[in-house]
């Protein structure tokens, strides 16, 4: 229905936003040479994103079930990300949180390398949802079909 469509849709854009958030803190990682602990952060992710979500399929079979583990999965990385990023620029002794201060000096200088770095994390976080509007999409589709079986 149409109402399913539409929790659907406001999960994956919460989906989207965690991912977007989580691939700027590993591009953040990445521009200060942390690539290992990048990359694990990124195979984590993954793994959970990706492989674990059979299991959360198999308790509960139902089309949300994935939707809320893709955006808890990317919601969770996102805040390890950004605890990780905290760690590495302000030391361990800093909790995670989040200060916003522009300086604009600092901008000047690295603007190309943090407009290339979102622009990346947009196509990544498009590039990993586009499945997903097409099962959206088919779920009426999908529902036809098995009231014919």
């Amino acid at each position: 229905s149409l109402y399913e469509l539409s929790i659907i849709l406001k999960f994956v854009a919460f989906d989207l936003a965690c991912q977007m958030l989580f691939r700027f803190y590993i591009g953040g990682l990445l521009g200060l040479e942390m690539q290992v602990l990048a990359n694990y952060l990124l195979i984590a992710w993954s793994v959970f994103r990706n492989g674990f979500v059979i299991i959360a399929l198999m308790m509960n079979s139902h089309i949300y079930t994935f939707f809320v583990w893709q955006s808890a999965v990317s919601f969770i990385f996102f805040i390890i990300a950004l605890a990780y990023l905290n760690g590495v620029v302000f030391g361990e002794k800093r909790s995670i949180s989040v200060k916003f201060e522009i300086k604009f000096e600092i901008i000047k200088e690295y603007w190309r390398f943090a407009v290339g770095m979102l622009l990346i994390s947009v196509v990544a976080a498009i590039n990993t949802q586009i499945d997903k509007f097409f099962i959206a999409n088919l779920i009426p589709e999908i529902s036809y079909a098995l009231k014919d079986l």
